[in-house]
């Protein structure tokens, strides 16, 4: 399949047209032109998150966020991950430390 990438109306397509085989579905051929865009930096903003820990979580993950503060809710990307383990006064706390590249409003 032949991926033409746009970013938006009147911006130049990719450099050059994606050609992938794998690419057999339009489903797979967007995918293939969103990953091209993640990698070229396309909508790159990174949130830090910090959630008490719950289940494994991986980088490339993707999850929802909703910011109630301000009532909006985007998708978005792990990039990193790490754990925070403290102890106060005897009680033991368990904390994810995300980072989340967003990509599109929800």
């Amino acid at each position: 399949m032949r991926v033409l990438v746009s970013r938006g109306a009147g911006d130049k397509l990719a450099p050059e047209t994606i050609v992938d085989i794998l690419c057999n579905v339009q489903a797979v051929g967007v995918d293939r032109g969103k990953q091209f865009l993640y990698d070229e930096g396309m909508n790159k903003r990174t949130y830090e998150i910090t959630l008490p820990y719950r289940k494994p979580i991986y980088p490339s993950d993707i999850v929802v966020v909703h910011n109630g503060t301000v009532g909006e809710s985007f998708v978005g990307r792990i990039i990193a991950h790490t754990i925070n383990i403290t102890q106060n006064d005897g009680a033991i706390s368990v904390d994810s430390n995300l980072t989340v590249e967003r990509s599109d409003e929800v």
